[in-house]
């Protein structure tokens, strides 16, 4: 299959991982049974974590299309049952801090902002060391967010269930 294969390389090919990536941003746009199956070997595979890695790298400086892309992958990631270990430790914890350093940045373009909420909130409900990492920036974020009158009401909902 091909994206097992695409996970593997991760791991025999570490060299070439910005080109890996690019694979695996496509196969998550095309959508339906592609995107179901990345996500769920993403999870199942010793690769997956390594695509975690990069993907950080990704959302960290990528320009706009990709870096969405990129967290849509992380979020599709995180909300699949056993998926605790998807992120190694440490980069659960920089995921923190890129959402919370993101999320206000998008607080005016309401898909962006949903989409970063998403993957903070499947964060959050998934990894422990995510959870007590930055705890009361996190909390001070959330609650401005909640008073930026550049967020929509009907977001307010979503950034409450966090």
């Amino acid at each position: 299959d091909d994206i097992p294969l695409l996970l593997k390389c991760f791991v025999d090919l570490p060299e070439e991982a910005d080109y890996l990536v690019e694979i695996a941003l496509r196969a998550h746009a095309w959508g339906g049974e592609h995107r179901r199956r990345l996500l769920a070997e993403t999870i199942a595979h010793p690769g997956g974590q390594l695509l975690g890695e990069v993907l950080l790298q990704v959302v960290n400086r990528a320009e706009p299309r990709r870096h969405s892309r990129a967290v849509k992958i992380l979020t599709g990631c995180l909300s699949l049952p056993n998926s605790e270990k998807f992120l190694y430790t440490n980069d659960a914890r920089v995921l923190v801090e890129i959402l919370l350093r993101e999320m206000p940045n998008h607080a005016s373009h309401e898909p962006s902002l949903v989409c970063h909420v998403d993957c903070f909130q499947a964060l959050m409900r998934r990894i422990a060391s995510a959870r007590s990492h930055r705890f009361e920036e996190s909390k001070q974020v959330l609650q401005d967010l909640l008073e930026d009158e550049r967020v929509g009401t009907g977001t307010h909902g979503k950034i409450s269930e966090v």
